[in-house]
């Protein structure tokens, strides 16, 4: 096993087909075979154009030299990002990864001047996830894009996310000055 810390970077042109490979996977996983096929175009599987473009940011998680997942960012307005892919490996799943994207995903969302982070066509098995992660639940509803899918819809205020972040990571600083005391 590798311990090398994981990083995460901005997708390099080449690495479409490795990431839409990995959408594909957990897709498999999931029931939603289809692929990524319809999806390209909006950016849940990236394409080497929307990995260079001003209105998208796609960023890797990268642990000792493998890709272990990715998330895209896509601008809808000055105020509003949408989050508009977040998969992690399969054989990472449990393992962190997932907060971690979705993490960097809010942090990049504010210092790029949003103030809500929107998740339209999120897995309805992450639910708890993202509630956990202070995202309001907005509902259920079937998918315009494929028929007899049904998907979360979600937004997160950026202001109160990262409040939240502040005081988890003031905590940590905290409770680790305590032991070390």
């Amino acid at each position: 096993m590798n311990s090398e810390a994981p990083i995460i970077r901005q997708a390099r042109s080449g690495e479409a087909d490795l990431l839409r490979d990995l959408a594909l996977r957990v897709k498999l996983l999931r029931g939603q075979a289809r692929g990524c096929t319809e999806e390209v175009r909006d950016g849940e599987c990236p394409t080497e154009t929307q990995i260079r473009s001003e209105y998208m940011r796609v960023f890797v998680l990268e642990k000792g030299g493998s890709v272990m997942g990715f998330h895209v960012l896509k601008f809808q307005s000055r105020h509003e990002i949408e989050l508009a892919a977040l998969f992690v490996e399969p054989a990472d799943f449990g393992k962190g990864s997932w907060q971690l994207l979705l993490n960097h995903a809010k942090s990049t969302a504010a210092q790029l001047g949003a103030e809500r982070l929107l998740f339209s066509e999120a897995d309805p098995n992450t639910v708890a996830q993202f509630v956990n992660a202070g995202a309001t639940f907005l509902g259920l509803c079937e998918s315009t894009k494929k028929a007899g899918q049904t998907f979360a819809s979600f937004k997160l205020d950026l202001s109160a996310a990262l409040l939240h972040n502040q005081r988890l990571q003031d905590d940590y600083s905290s409770a680790t000055h305590f032991r070390s005391a």
